[in-house]
C-alpha cells in the first residue's frame, strides 16, 4: 500500500489552524493533515532537517497552506526557499493571511505560489486554489492523486 500524500498546514495561530483542520475534515479529505507552527520548523519538516532529521522526505507534502505572517521565519522566506530548491519547487503552495494587503496576491504569484487566500478560509476558494494547483479535490484515491501531481 502506498503512503498517502500529506497536506501541510503552516499556521502559528491555534484557532486558525483548528479551523483549517475542521474545514478539511468536514470536507472528508482522505489525506493526512499535518500542522506546523512556525516557518523554520516548516522548512525542517519539508527538508527532513533539525527536529525532523529522521523524516522520510521521499514523500513531500501534496500541498502546503502557508501563513504569511509566522514566527521565526515568515511565509515569504519559506516560500522563497521552497521555490528555489529543485526538490521542492513543484510543491503547490497556497499562501494565507488574516490581513491580506492588495499587493500580496500579486507578490505571492510572482514568487511561485498557486494562490493567496484570506482567512478565515472558505471551502469554495480553497477548492478553486487546489484545482488551480492541478489537484483533485476528492483525494481518496491516492494513486490518482499521485498521477495528477506527477
Amino acid at each position: 500500500m502506498t503512503e498517502p500524500f500529506e497536506i501541510l498546514i503552516v499556521e502559528d495561530y491555534e484557532p486558525d489552524a483548528q479551523f483549517a483542520l475542521r474545514l478539511f475534515q468536514k470536507s472528508r479529505i482522505a489525506n493526512k493533515l499535518h500542522v506546523i507552527r512556525d516557518g523554520a520548523e516548516a522548512l525542517d519538516y519539508v527538508f527532513g532537517s533539525g527536529t525532523w532529521a529522521g523524516r522520510n522526505t521521499a514523500h513531500p507534502p501534496l500541498v502546503v497552506l502557508l501563513d504569511i505572517r509566522l514566527s521565526k521565519l515568515d511565509g515569504w522566506e519559506v516560500l522563497r526557499q521552497l521555490k528555489n530548491n529543485p526538490l521542492t519547487r513543484g510543491i503547490p503552495v497556497i499562501m494565507i493571511s488574516g490581513s491580506l494587503f492588495a499587493d500580496e496576491k500579486a507578490q505571492s504569484r510572482q514568487m511561485g505560489a498557486t494562490e493567496c487566500l484570506s482567512k478565515p478560509l472558505r471551502i469554495v476558494e480553497l477548492k478553486a486554489a487546489l484545482a488551480n494547483s492541478g489537484l483533485v479535490w476528492a483525494m481518496a484515491d491516492q494513486e490518482e492523486v499521485r498521477q495528477a501531481a506527477g
